[in-house]
């Protein structure tokens, strides 16, 4: 015959108090993961301005706890940590006549001040302003972009150059302007960008606004927000 251990009423008040504080404890664990684990944000901004009229966007970053400056942008951009300098934010880059404004919560800082913290909730901005202060009314207060890409063939050669416009620029001088594009010795046809060479049944395809140039488009002298195309075509 079994015997059975008899339940008492203290037994079974002692046991309901025992469930209630565990339960009370787990219940405060959870919470308090939830509030570790809870992520903030940082509201990033990124703005070409008539410089780069196609570049608007607004990005959340998740915060972590002790995030700087530099910290948010490496996020989003290529930067250089000998210099505190953006390469590039996506595949976008500037020539030396436009550089990036970094702000913070609406004030401008200068690099030497991205190794500030930032709080939840806090805002940055990047926005693409002239590297010297100009008479706007010179160069129309805009800029012109080069798209260069290598085609289905080449996808992972993509770049935006963007520069400020002059009225003298022509489709050669902004190509010129860059490291990524080769001419020939004389200067009239394009050889080859980032060292890639059309293949004997590619060729080269050029347009401004997306019309295609002529055979000596590179005289062609461009206008404020024009865009610059070259891209790798196969053949026809």
């Amino acid at each position: 015959m079994k015997v059975r251990n008899p339940i008492t009423f203290p037994s079974i008040i002692l046991l309901m108090l025992v469930m209630l504080i565990s339960g009370c404890s787990t219940w405060n664990e959870d919470v308090g993961g939830a509030e570790e684990g809870t992520p903030g944000e940082v509201n990033m901004i990124v703005e070409g301005g008539s410089f780069i009229p196609s570049m608007n966007q607004s990005l959340h970053l998740r915060y972590d706890e002790g995030m700087t400056v530099y910290e948010a942008l490496d996020r989003v951009a290529s930067l250089s940590k000998e210099s505190n300098q953006i390469i590039s934010v996506g595949s976008t880059v500037l020539d030396d006549t436009l550089q990036w404004k970094v702000e913070k919560n609406n004030k401008e800082i200068s690099a030497d001040m991205w190794g500030q913290s930032i709080k939840d909730k806090d805002s940055l901005k990047l926005s693409v302003v002239p590297a010297t202060p100009i008479d706007m009314s010179q160069t129309g207060g805009s800029g012109v972009t080069l798209e260069l890409s290598g085609g289905s063939n080449n996808p992972e050669l993509r770049l935006t150059m963007a520069r400020l416009y002059d009225p003298t620029l022509t489709v050669r001088d902004l190509l010129m302007s860059t490291d990524y594009v080769q001419l020939s010795d004389n200067k009239k046809h394009l050889q080859s960008i980032d060292g890639y060479t059309p293949r004997i049944s590619e060729r080269w395809i050029m347009k401004v606004n997306n019309k295609e140039l002529a055979e000596h488009g590179l005289d062609m002298v461009l206008d404020p927000g024009d865009e610059v195309w070259v891209e790798i075509v196969e053949k026809i």
